[in-house]
């Protein structure tokens, strides 16, 4: 990867993943089982990410955001059968495994959209199986992802996952079974993300490490191999709040990653990359504070900054072609 394509990829993580950095919130009010989508999430989760997704939907920069993403990532998109943000009111992901190739994700979508919709995301001619009188759509053998499948759980939430998460889930909406808030360090870091100064942030997210993934942090020379747990939140209206709270085993350890963070920023604000890409005045907002065994980061970029980001890293974008008709539509469905 090139010095230029480190700082997009940079800025797209950071502005796509991470809320003043205030304190956490408070404990969440009880819901009746089906209800709670966190007690939806199967337990044995690494990272959590809870989008409201009707905030992005009002949001202008947001398409235009997903409209940077690389080639890969938006035909990924594409793939799912939905839009992201004209199709779904809310969304859950819950990563597990995370480092190895075991990785496996669980999405909880909160959506009306029909799920014989939502199953052209499973390839081809999936196979619909019985689950406690659930429908689940299935891949079928020999799909690029066998171990995929999906089924509405409640009339508000449809999950897709592998075939055994998504049963969990079913059993979940049961009362059976141990879910996410019984994983107690990711509920941790989950809550004590950042708040906004208003209502909640758009993007909330926790992590909870383990041996795999700092050991593949390290490999890949990526920051917080030595972390945790880490917290982030994304709040936006005129532009955006991005923070995160980094958690570590005490204060060296908490100091010896603040040093490493100053002297990254400081290396990516000297690259040739930032400089003919004329985005210093972008990463100058960003701030990196130590207390105790936390490392906080706070970045706040106001709404023209962030518009003449997006004009310039829209004009060294290539030229796309134009949407295929057969890209899911933006009008919004209903279940049936």
């Amino acid at each position: 990867m090139n010095g230029a394509t480190r700082t997009l990829a940079f800025l797209s993580i950071a502005i796509s993943a991470l809320g003043a950095c205030g304190p956490g919130r408070g404990a969440e009010r009880a819901r009746p089982i089906g209800e709670d989508p966190l007690a939806l999430l199967p337990s044995g989760t690494d990272a959590l990410v809870d989008i409201d997704v009707t905030q992005l939907r009002d949001w202008a920069p947001a398409r235009r955001l997903l409209d940077l993403l690389p080639p890969a990532a938006r035909a990924d998109l594409a793939a799912l059968g939905f839009d992201p943000l004209d199709d779904v009111d809310a969304l859950w992901i819950a990563l597990d495994r995370l480092g190895t190739p075991e990785q496996t994700s669980t999405l909880l979508l909160e959506t009306q959209l029909p799920v014989a919709k939502l199953a052209r995301a499973l390839g081809p001619s999936p196979t619909v199986t019985d689950w406690r009188g659930v429908a689940i759509h299935e891949t079928v053998p020999g799909s690029i992802d066998p171990d995929r499948a999906l089924a509405r759980i409640t009339p508000k939430y449809v999950c897709m996952g592998s075939r055994a998460n998504v049963r969990r889930v079913l059993d979940l909406a049961r009362g059976e079974g141990a879910s996410l808030r019984d994983d107690k360090r990711l509920m941790h870091a989950y809550g004590r993300a950042p708040t906004a100064k208003s209502g909640r942030p758009a993007i909330i997210a926790g992590v909870a490490f383990d041996d795999p993934l700092r050991e593949r942090l390290r490999k890949e020379d990526l920051p917080l191999g030595e972390a945790e747990e880490l917290s982030l939140a994304f709040a936006i209206g005129d532009g955006f709040d991005l923070g995160a709270i980094a958690f570590f085993r005490g204060p060296a350890e908490a100091g010896d990653a603040l040093k490493e963070a100053k002297r990254r920023l400081d290396s990516a604000l000297r690259s040739t990359a930032v400089r003919l890409l004329q985005l210093r005045p972008l990463l100058d907002p960003i701030v990196f504070v130590q207390r105790e065994y936390k490392v906080h980061l706070a970045y706040r970029l106001a709404g023209k900054p962030l518009d003449r980001m997006l004009t310039r890293l829209e004009s060294l974008q290539p030229a796309q072609p134009p949407p295929d008709k057969a890209t899911p539509s933006t009008q919004r469905a209903t279940a049936p």
